[in-house]
């Protein structure tokens, strides 16, 4: 896997994904019960940040975006967790798939 630069296009198998933002994840987490996110990491300012893309049984998958259609990121992977968590409260199950950067060992 390469690590996708922050101002790039987020390009997944080959085609651009729509994005997705904080109040429309909310109001996905209204009417699904079972979230999956990746997070995928992303160079920013020379240091390692993550983006995340969120999929369900009946949604491909969307990355989430800001409110200004820029891709959202987060230095942090729990801070990410926890935005989904707080985003969507009804929500009875969350998996979490983490990409691992290029060249990193595996756990």
């Amino acid at each position: 896997m390469r690590l996708v630069d922050h101002t790039s296009a987020v390009v997944i198998s080959g085609k651009y994904e729509m994005g997705m933002t904080k109040r429309e994840l909310a109001m996905l987490g209204k009417f699904e019960t079972r979230i999956s996110i990746t997070l995928v990491p992303v160079m920013k300012n020379k240091s390692l940040w993550w983006s995340m893309l969120v999929h369900t049984d009946r949604l491909s998958q969307q990355r989430i975006e800001t409110a200004v259609g820029t891709e959202k990121v987060w230095q942090d992977a729990n801070k990410a967790i926890k935005f989904v968590q707080q985003t969507c409260p009804t929500v009875e199950s969350i998996v979490v798939k983490l990409k691992l950067p290029e060249g990193s060992a595996e756990p």
